[in-house]
């Protein structure tokens, strides 16, 4: 028995955040002793579990003619009737039990709605209750949720794992991700035993934990997870949830630097994806349809060999053009019951034709035969964007920004002798990325929203506090007044893809710096790389937070640039605080190496 002065002192979530705490992994007499003790309650899971408990409790007087559940002992404690709990006690698959067990979990997925339990021992101790709950539902609590229609009702209270995995977000370690793959594999297996062939939910739950653990920094879990979501959906027959793995993989590749593997990986989600659609076309006869599997493969598809490469560097700007009819009938092809999933296939390759550029330009292995491809490629999409989506869609921008990435990528690497060009002018391909980089942040200003932040007072509230405990504080870095003049100049409301666009133009204006021939162009393509930079290190601090990978980022540019200047102190100051507050777990190994290079190089001369 639990006396109800156990829970005084339990903070918000209390009775549920303590059951689990303690591990216990069956309903017993001590969840109904906890959610009787309604007097040291918080109001808020009073709310949440109040309907359900007074519903059940009225329920139960036509199962154990009883008037209530509990009943008052001395000391004011309170316990549950002796039949109920003989009735607990005796049956794997009581209907009390059944439904004490979902009482529980359908309050925990509304906690977790709104106030989300992160904690790693609530979860890992809810997850093995979880999974008792739906053992016990699937070994015939009911007969009608055996086969498909008991995965139905496992997947209804899996949801609850993947509600976990969305709010832990960047959050979230190693071990839970670990943990979370092994509810999914459990899940996957789940399926199987109940003869689920083809699950969309264990697609989502593979794809969801993937992008979890590439969002939290662990790509090379990520790329481990994602090869088990490719294997599944080959395995199952699915066609759709195949072409979404692969690119989630080739994702993955590209941050572990296996640029040779992500582009096979992008190319074949794209074939597989033109194949979806040549076979709806067959299927359906629509005529939309086999006009746009004809227009992709006759103008738009990657090439098999070099010598195709080499026929295919121009941009087709006016075929597209022509072609936005078709494209516009596309968007609408989702009222069609029989063609609507092109829709879907089509933004896919949308979608994944945004990074082919970046593993052309990358890949060492085909030593840039391949790259004068990139920016080619990368237009078309940016046009195929602009006709399907609109030139305001937020991926439509990032293609256009993009298209200056590869123009400045490639120069670069022709200018560092990894791809040979004799044709290129180094200075005019890095203005020419400039001026798309200056386009792009003034379109992606005025077309996405505001980035939303703390608010000034309070910023420079936590900025003091900081400064109180940490060794060098951005206040180190920035004085108050320097960032009220940035902020007066807006930078604290811009959209974080147009800092995005500005953190570019910085980077090519640092890159011309080191290529004009001309004194005073140097020094002006050098101070305006510093100008900028400095300003989005403030505006990245107010937006995302001073520790933040990006604003550190932006830091260590800033470092480099001044480095650059010959103003030590200031770029001892910038990488010292850079490399100071950074997470080896959130940046890849080359780009530790980056940044400890260069606190090495300035430190070791100043």
């Amino acid at each position: 028995e639990i006396p109800p002065e156990i829970f005084s002192d339990i903070p918000e979530q209390s009775a549920l955040s303590y059951y689990f705490e303690m591990g216990k992994s069956s309903v017993d007499l001590d969840c109904f002793h906890a959610l009787s003790c309604t007097n040291v309650w918080d109001e808020y899971t009073l709310a949440v579990l109040r309907e359900k408990l007074q519903f059940y409790l009225l329920n139960t007087r036509h199962i154990l003619a009883q008037d209530s559940m509990t009943e008052l002992i001395e000391g004011n404690s309170i316990k549950l009737h002796d039949r109920i709990t003989e009735a607990l006690r005796g049956s794997a698959n009581n209907r009390i039990r059944f439904d004490v067990y979902s009482i529980m979990y359908d309050a925990f997925l509304e906690i977790q709605e709104t106030t989300p339990i992160l904690d790693e021992q609530v979860l890992r101790n809810f997850f093995v209750f979880a999974r008792e709950y739906c053992k016990n539902l699937l070994a015939g609590a009911y007969e009608d949720y055996r086969g498909a229609d008991g995965f139905v009702a496992y997947t209804v209270y899996y949801r609850a794992f993947l509600k976990s995995v969305e709010k832990a977000g960047e959050r979230i370690s190693g071990t839970m991700i670990d943990i979370y793959w092994n509810v999914v594999r459990e899940f996957k297996e789940i399926a199987l035993k109940c003869k689920v062939k083809n699950s969309d939910e264990v697609s989502e739950a593979y794809h969801k934990l993937g992008i979890v653990a590439y969002d939290a920094g662990d790509s090379r879990k990520a790329e481990m997870i994602d090869k088990e979501f490719v294997t599944f959906t080959q395995e199952s027959g699915d066609r759709y949830d195949e072409i979404a793995a692969l690119n989630a993989l080739a994702v993955d590749c590209s941050a572990n630097h296996s640029y040779g593997d992500a582009y096979t990986n992008g190319k074949n989600a794209l074939d597989a994806a033109l194949n979806v659609i040549h076979e709806i076309a067959e299927e359906t006869g629509n005529d939309s349809v086999k006009e746009l599997y004809d227009f992709y493969y006759n103008y738009l598809r990657l090439p098999e060999s070099i010598e195709e490469f080499a026929e295919n560097t121009e941009n087709h700007e006016d075929i597209i053009k022509r072609y936005s009819g078709l494209l516009n009938e596309i968007r609408s092809l989702e009222k069609d019951p029989a063609a609507g999933k092109v829709k879907g296939v089509w933004e896919i390759m949308l979608k994944t034709r945004g990074n082919i550029p970046w593993y052309l330009i990358e890949d060492p292995s085909i030593k840039g035969e391949k790259a004068k491809f990139a920016l080619p490629y990368g237009q078309d999409t940016y046009f195929l964007r602009k006709f399907y989506y609109g030139a305001d869609n937020p991926g439509t921008l990032q293609s256009y920004h993009n298209t200056g990435v590869y123009l400045m990528k490639y120069a670069q690497y022709c200018d560092s002798g990894k791809i040979h060009d004799d044709s290129i002018n180094i200075v005019e391909a890095f203005s020419m990325s400039k001026e798309f980089f200056s386009r792009a942040y003034e379109m992606r200003r005025k077309a996405l929203k505001a980035s939303p932040n703390i608010g000034r007072d309070q910023y420079f509230e936590e900025i003091e506090m900081r400064a109180e405990k940490e060794n060098i504080s951005f206040s180190d870095v920035f004085d108050r007044g320097t960032i009220e003049q940035f902020v007066e100049e807006g930078y604290d409301n811009c959209p974080a893809g147009a800092l995005e666009s500005l953190q570019y133009k910085s980077n090519v204006c640092y890159l011309l710096s080191q290529k004009v021939e001309d004194t005073e162009q140097k020094e002006k393509e050098l101070d305006e790389a510093i100008w900028l930079s400095d300003r989005i290190s403030v505006a990245r601090s107010i937006l995302l937070g001073p520790h933040h990978r990006k604003t550190l980022e932006s830091m260590r540019y800033s470092a480099e640039y001044y480095w650059a200047k010959g103003e030590k102190e200031a770029a001892e100051k910038r990488i010292r605080y850079a490399f100071g507050f950074l997470d080896e777990k959130q940046v890849s190994e080359r780009q530790y190496k980056e940044y400890k290079e260069l606190l090495d190089r300035i430190t070791d001369e100043t």
